[in-house]
């Protein structure tokens, strides 16, 4: 839906096929990344709230995580992503 908007707007496009790789890829480098760094905190950029914190960790533990969050998040929790 972002590419989408972004499109509409005069900006690039991305193929599907790209669109669906970067975003497994994403999801295995956070679930990694969260695991090793001492914080992080997550964001959801879709296209209709905009930026909005979603989550945060410390020491690769979930310490917050709001209601409505999306359906990718467990997956980039330390052990639960798609490694």
């Amino acid at each position: 839906m972002r590419v989408h908007l972004r499109v509409e707007l005069d900006g690039h496009d991305v193929v599907l096929q790209d669109q669906a790789r970067r975003y497994e890829k994403s999801i295995r480098n956070a679930a990694k990344m969260t695991a090793l760094i001492d914080e992080a905190f997550v964001y959801n950029n879709d296209a209709l709230n905009g930026h909005r914190l979603i989550a945060e960790y410390t020491g690769g533990k979930l310490i917050t995580e709001p209601t409505n969050s999306p359906d990718w998040l467990p997956q980039v929790t330390p052990g639960t992503g798609m490694n």
